[in-house]
């Protein structure tokens, strides 16, 4: 099981199953790099920062919902610069080599969802604690 695998989950579906959907990606981009594999690898680590777009896009379009909505998610602004500041980051690591950028993606990923969105998790639920369907409600 990988680091990623073993963080706690939030208890909201749309942000624990990207975490999974995350290690399955990072769990392929390395077993291509094992094998030598680079011209698929790079590839794949081009899927993975798709991935990550899209995924920050949804939670941030999710974040302003809940912020805007229902009520005042303190760690909006502070999130939201979580996200513009990878992209800094990332450039950076890319210039390293592909696998020190994945090395870098998982690290920073693991650091992010023990500090902000395991907390997002949890207070999606509390916005909407009757059912792990209304956590979904926000997403998307």
């Amino acid at each position: 099981m990988s680091k990623i695998e073993q963080l706690p989950v939030s208890g909201c579906h749309p942000v624990d199953g990207d975490r999974l959907r995350f290690a399955c990606y990072i769990k392929e981009f390395k077993a291509l790099h094992a094998v030598g594999d680079t011209k698929n690898a790079e590839k794949f680590l081009a899927e993975i920062i798709d991935y990550i777009v899209d995924a920050f896009s949804d939670q941030e379009r999710m974040m302003t919902r809940i912020h805007d909505e229902r009520s005042n998610y303190l760690e909006f602004g502070n999130h939201l610069r979580e996200h513009a500041n990878f992209f800094v980051s990332l450039r950076e690591a890319r210039s390293l080599g592909n696998l020190e950028a994945v090395e870098f993606i998982e690290r920073w990923f693991i650091n992010h969802t023990i500090n902000f969105d395991i907390d997002l998790g949890r207070f999606i639920k509390t916005v909407s604690p009757h059912n792990q369907a209304s956590c979904g409600q926000f997403y998307k």
